[in-house]
């Protein structure tokens, strides 16, 4: 599971980033909540709660979402990364 910590990133936490990238996909496709969530076992709420760092998906839910949406797990963790001093993930600050 992702821990929430504070961030420099106007305070983002690692969920709500993921989130964030899973909703860019999802629009980017013109798909709606039930859409996805139809496809990957999951309801129009569920979705929704992913999308605003609600709930964590989980390894599978996040596999699941990224087939779904012609993506990989690896752009809907984009910003997000593993540091090792903290043992936690983080969120990275945005560029420019």
């Amino acid at each position: 599971m992702i821990d929430h910590i504070e961030t420099e990133d106007e305070r983002m936490q690692p969920l709500e980033r993921i989130g964030e990238n899973i909703r860019s996909e999802r629009e980017a496709r013109g798909l709606s909540h039930e859409a996805v969530g139809g496809r990957c076992s999951l309801t129009a709420i569920e979705v929704g709660r992913i999308e605003r760092g609600e709930t964590d998906p989980g390894s599978v839910g996040l596999a699941q979402l990224s087939a779904v949406l012609g993506t990989t797990a690896t752009a809907c963790l984009r910003g997000v990364r593993w540091d090792q001093r903290q043992l936690r993930f983080v969120v990275e600050q945005r560029r420019g």
